[in-house]
This record gives structure tokens, C-alpha cells and sequence, in this order.
């Protein structure tokens, strides 16, 4: 079943990114004049700068000269560009902070907004990768100038099995094409030591490409590509949304110069009017990281007054941290029913992941009767993920004729899961109609179990595989072995393995073994076990077992239960006892 695929403005399982330090990078990488690209005549162009973020605020005083509204593009459902959520507004900021007055009036008109996530400061893989392909047209329209691209977010991107990424995944795979047209990306490598997000992996699997991994030095993780930030991990705070962050900011722990942009910023934000709430959530989210939660507190207020769903958030936020609960419901008292809705769901989604599932089911509740789409939708799947399943039925069922193509892949789930196979057909390609992927896999899974034959799954697998789901290769695998097309399912599973889906190796392993390639299958199963593939592991295990290479059957049985596999466990124990009474 599809859960909540909402995702915060790094993507999946991902925090707002902290270490962008993106004018730093674009000094370090951008050609000097003397290596600059040579044009038959005149100047070289001005470069654009280009941010996929929560968009830009355009009436922001430091922002609203540099935009170039021709290519500016929001890729939410929002329908605005503005910024709702203020993180983009502020890592332009800093972009454009890092340049003195002089060299700032090249950006003039060449600031481009691309808008990937919401004013819950969330976004998707799907965002991301339309953003990147915008990108890629960017450069078809301006073949001679340098285009930069920052990304102070980021997906945690994984293969099939939870793997992480290495630089395979779709948004990595876009990226690099982006690059290789010319585009200069700069991505921030995430808040996560030991871990890089996507497309900031792409940098390190490749460095000989225009994507930089930044971060700061104090966290680590794998290795950063072409240029990594000086600075501490305290460095520009403000980029982490305050929801997410955890604690709020203090002054003094800050960069001098860090502090000095922030009062910049809040003295451009003086000017604005009283009754812009955008604006006036911004100031808070900066007063916050400076640690000044009654001035933040006094601005998130003014913003809720103005109709700020997000400020009425984050003022609520504060308030419950001062135990003032009754205070945090009633500022939702001055939104309006539209923002109330976003700002019920946004509430729902902060107590489902705290914990506090009845108060969630509640939040989502108001965010549906208010008419806030994912406030339904994720009513759907908190109802189903605590067995209420007739109601989340229900819920989708109405969310699906709404529209909502999640919702009808989420229905069929659950009709399949109590037998009603007609049902879920229908849901099923209503979803496929609403141009949901997992459509097409969990209807051609389902055909396969009545009919192992069936020419219509083979085509619905086929269409998902086409669309970048590699579950789908598997399963089509699967059915082309219940066909007796072994030659065919080898291929399929070939291709899901240069997808990235170690599970393909395992499979593939198998079907060679069978086949008596005992060699083949030894060598795909090598190659799941380094991407991390328990199952891999244990039967290369095997393969070397039996042939008396016993020192590398342990070392393969190790990585398998390091990876979870309990059957390891017991084969290193027969297999240390057996040493020891060979010796």
C-alpha cells in the first residue's frame, strides 16, 4: 500500500538541508574570466542562478530585482510561486549575500525560481526530477551562458530493498544528464552523518561531472565530490526549518557573519508591510534562529492574523512548547477556512509522527471537512496503518473520485486485501488513469495471481518497468518464469540490476543456478552482496562453502547476518566448529 509520500524539502526520510553555502561554492567552481568559455562576439553573458526550493518571496526587497519571471516555473499544486514556507527566499539570500553590490547587478534579472516544494516545506521525487528536467531546458534556450543550480535539498534516495543509493537512482540519473548538458549543480550533501542525499550522490560517484556534494566539514558522510564548505555544521542555521530542527537558535553559537546576514535580512524585512503574513513568517523563522522566540513568536502571530496557515504552525509550535495548548487551537481561530485546512493537515502530519496517532486522525479529519486534498488522502492512510480499514475505504474512495490517484492505488490495496478482486481491478486503473506508477505494478500482480499467463499483466509490468519502477521488473520476471520464457526473465532482471535493485542480482542468481551456471550465479550474487543484499551474501556464502574456500564463505556469511540474515548466524557457528575440528 502507498503511505504518505510527502516529503520534506529533501525528499523521502529527509530534514531541510543544512550546509548549503552555495556562494562559497559558486566562487570555487565558476570560471575566471581568463577560463571562461570564448563567445564569437561581445561579452560573456550574465550566468543565471537558478534554485529549486520552496520558491522565492518576489516582493522580498533583496530578492525582487534579481528575478527573472519568464522562467521562473512552480512545480507544486500550490499555484503560486511565492514562497510560503521561507526557506528558498533565505538560501538566496545567502547566495546573493556572498557577492558584494557590484558584482551583484550581473544577477539582476537572472535569478530563476523553480519551485519543487510546498508551504509545509515538503516536495517529492517527482518535483525534484521536473525541476532538474527544467533545468535541462533552461540550457537548450541559453546554450552560451553558464547556468548554476543550487539545491539546498535533497532526497535520501534507496534502492528497492532500503539500500542507499549510490548514484543510480532517477533523480541521480537526471541529474547527471542535466550536468552533462552543461548545468553547474550545487546540492547540499544533507543532515545525516554517514549519509548523502540525491543528487549530491551523483558528485561522488562521478566526480569528473558538474555536481558539487557541499557540506560542512564537521559532518561526516561518504566524501564530497568536487568542493566541500568551509565553515562549521552551526553555519547558517536559519536553512533548517524550525518544525524540524529541534531545538531553536542561540546568537551567540553562531558565526559572526552569520549573525550580521540575519539582521540584514530581518532589516530589509522592517520595510515590508504589517499585513504581508509571508513576510512576516519569514522574520520569525529568523528571529527563531537567532533565539529570539518572543520577537519570533510576536511575528509567526502577525503572520496567522494575515491568513499564514505556516505561521499559525509555527506560532501554535511555540506556544505548546510553553505548555499554552489551549493557545496553539486558537490561533488556528484567525485562518481562514482555505489556509485552515493546509494548517489542520500540516498539524496531523507533525502529531502522526510524534506519536500521537488520535490527535493526528483528528487534524486530518478538519483538513478534510475543510476540502484540503492531503489532508484526505493522509486520513486514508493513518485510518488504514491503525486497522480502521471500512473507514479508510471510505476516505479513499471519495479521495479517488476526487482525483486522487494515490488514493485509488491505496483502495485497491485494501479491497485486494479482503478479497474483492473486481474492486480492486477497478481502483487499480483508476489510479493507472490518474498517472499513478504503482497502478500499473499492483494490477499486474494481482492479474498474476489468477491468471500466471495473463498477456495484460505482462503489458501493465512492462508500462510500470517503462516508468522507472524497478519493483515492477520483478515481478514481470516472475511472470515470465510461470511462462516458461526463461531467456526473457533473464534479461528483465538484468535490466532491474543497472537500475540499481540489488534484488535482481539475488533473483538472477537463482535463475542462473537453476539453469547450472553455478559461475554466473556466484558472480551475480557478488554483485548483490556489495550492494548490500543479504540474501546475496548468504548464498554466495554457500556457492563458496561447498567448494572448500572456507575463509571466504565466512567472510560472505558475515556480511549476511551484518545485514540481517539470521541463517548466516547459524552457518558461521557450524562452519567455526567445523575448522576447529578440522585442525
Amino acid at each position: 500500500m502507498t503511505q504518505d509520500r510527502s516529503v520534506r524539502v529533501l525528499g523521502d526520510n529527509t530534514e531541510p538541508a543544512k550546509g548549503a553555502w552555495l556562494g562559497l561554492a559558486i566562487r570555487a567552481v565558476l570560471p575566471e574570466p581568463d577560463d571562461a568559455p570564448e563567445l564569437p562576439v561581445g561579452e560573456a553573458p550574465p550566468p543565471l542562478a537558478a534554485f529549486l526550493d520552496s520558491g522565492l518571496m518576489s516582493r522580498h526587497p533583496s530578492i525582487k530585482p534579481y528575478l527573472n519571471h519568464e522562467d521562473s516555473v512552480d512545480l507544486t499544486d500550490e499555484g503560486t510561486l511565492e514562497d510560503l514556507a521561507g526557506h528558498g527566499t533565505v538560501v538566496a539570500l545567502i547566495f546573493l549575500s556572498a557577492f558584494s553590490a557590484a558584482e551583484r547587478v550581473r544577477y539582476e534579472g537572472n535569478v530563476v525560481n523553480i519551485k519543487i516544494a510546498g508551504s509545509d516545506g515538503r516536495g517529492s521525487k517527482a518535483s525534484m526530477i521536473a525541476g532538474l528536467e527544467h533545468l535541462e531546458r533552461l540550457q537548450e534556450k541559453y546554450p552560451e551562458r553558464r547556468i548554476v543550480a543550487n539545491i539546498s535539498a535533497g532526497v535520501y534516495g534507496t534502492t528497492f530493498l532500503g539500500q542507499p543509493c549510490r548514484g543510480r537512482c532517477r533523480v541521480c540519473r537526471t541529474a547527471l544528464r542535466v550536468a552533462d548538458a552543461g548545468v553547474l549543480i550545487v546540492a547540499a550533501a544533507g543532515n545525516a552523518a554517514g549519509r548523502t542525499t540525491c543528487p549530491a550522490v551523483a558528485g561522488l560517484d562521478k566526480k569528473d561531472v558538474g555536481i558539487f556534494a557541499v557540506t560542512a566539514p564537521d559532518l561526516p558522510f561518504a566524501g564530497v565530490g568536487d568542493f566541500g564548505s568551509p565553515g562549521r555544521l552551526d553555519a547558517h542555521p536559519w536553512l533548517v526549518a524550525p518544525e524540524s530542527a529541534g531545538d531553536v537558535g542561540d546568537e551567540r553559537a553562531m558565526d559572526p557573519d552569520d549573525v550580521a546576514w540575519c539582521r540584514s535580512a530581518l532589516d530589509g524585512l522592517r520595510a515590508a508591510p504589517a499585513d504581508d503574513g509571508d513576510l512576516a513568517h519569514l522574520a520569525g523563522v529568523l528571529h527563531e534562529r537567532l533565539g529570539e522566540t518572543d520577537a519570533a513568536l510576536a511575528d509567526y502571530v502577525r503572520g496567522a492574523r494575515c491568513g499564514h496557515p505556516r505561521a499559525a504552525v509555527a506560532a501554535g509550535r511555540l506556544e505548546r512548547a510553553r505548555g499554552n495548548d489551549d493557545a496553539e487551537r486558537a490561533l488556528y481561530d484567525l485562518v481562514p477556512a482555505a489556509g485552515l485546512a493546509v494548517a489542520q493537515n500540516n498539524l496531523g502530519v507533525a502529531l502522526r509522527d510524534r506519536g500521537r496517532t488520535g490527535e493526528a486522525l483528528r487534524a486530518f479529519e478538519l483538513a478534510d471537512e475543510y476540502g484540503e486534498p492531503e489532508g484526505t488522502y493522509n486520513l486514508g492512510c493513518l485510518l488504514a496503518a491503525t486497522g480502521q480499514t471500512v473507514e479508510a475505504e471510505k476516505v479513499h474512495a471519495r479521495a479517488a473520485a476526487a482525483g486522487d490517484g494515490r488514493a485509488a492505488n491505496n483502495l485497491g490495496a485494501l479491497l485486494e486485501g479482503r478479497g474483492d478482486h473486481e474492486g480492486a481491478r477497478a481502483a487499480y486503473q483508476r489510479s493507472i488513469d490518474l498517472g499513478v506508477v504503482e497502478g500499473h505494478t499492483n494490477l499486474g500482480r494481482m492479474l498474476l495471481t489468477v491468471d500466471p499467463t495473463s498477456e495484460r499483466a505482462v503489458q501493465l509490468l512492462s508500462q510500470a518497468a517503462d516508468k522507472g519502477a524497478t519493483s515492477a521488473l520483478l515481478v514481470l520476471a516472475g511472470a515470465l518464469l510461470e511462462q516458461g520464457d526463461a531467456g526473457q526473465a533473464r534479461n528483465v532482471l538484468l535490466r532491474a540490476e543497472s537500475l540499481g535493485d540489488a534484488g535482481a542480482s539475488f533473483h538472477l542468481g537463482i535463475l542462473l543456478r537453476e539453469q547450472g551456471d553455478l559461475a554466473g550465479a556466484a558472480e551475480a550474487w557478488e554483485r548483490g552482496a556489495a550492494a548490500g543484499h543479504a540474501g546475496s551474501a548468504h548464498d554466495l556464502g554457500l556457492v563458496h562453502y561447498h567448494a572448500g574456500r572456507f575463509a571466504e564463505a565466512k567472510a560472505a556469511w558475515e556480511l549476511s547476518a551484518a545485514l540481517g540474515d539470521h541463517r548466516a548466524v547459524g552457518n558461521l557457528e557450524v562452519l567455526a566448529r567445523q575448522v576447529r575440528n578440522l585442525s
